[in-house]
């Protein structure tokens, strides 16, 4: 599980340290490859770590909308309030104070497939989420 973490934790990382080099110039735009790189001066790696961090607030707020996206999903699809909460180690509660919008798509009766025609507007922004940030990746 360690070694899980730290490599989801790596690939973040570079995702924002890729998000921050293809900024336009300015506050949020990283010049080097990462604020690890060998001959960097204070200031240099001063504004790789500042451009690191507006990545990594980008992601936060991406990842947010789209485990939302997620929740409303799977509650589209039958799963309840324990279910969301077992999902993301919390309580049946806590998904419920979390995202309480759900409660319009429970009470549904559990559905082990849905056709074509019960996809909603909102599976939009799970699409492809990596297909948005695939050139951040080069």
């Amino acid at each position: 599980m360690a070694d899980e973490k730290e490599t989801l934790a790596g690939s973040i990382q570079e995702l924002a340290w890729a998000w921050a080099r293809n900024q336009p110039p300015g506050d949020q735009r990283m010049d080097v490859a990462s604020p690890y790189e060998h001959g960097l001066t204070h200031e240099q790696r001063r504004r790789a770590w500042l451009a690191t961090l507006s990545g990594l607030n980008a992601i936060q707020a991406e990842i947010t909308e789209l485990t939302a996206t997620a929740a409303s999903r799977a509650a589209e699809y039958g799963a309840d309030y324990p279910d969301i909460g077992r999902a993301i180690g919390m309580t049946r509660q806590g998904a419920r104070r979390r995202w309480p919008q759900l409660s319009a798509f429970l009470g549904r009766k559990k559905s082990k497939s849905a056709s074509p025609t019960q996809v909603h507007a909102s599976a939009d922004a799970l699409n492809d989420p990596v297909a948005d940030i695939a050139p951040w990746l080069k």
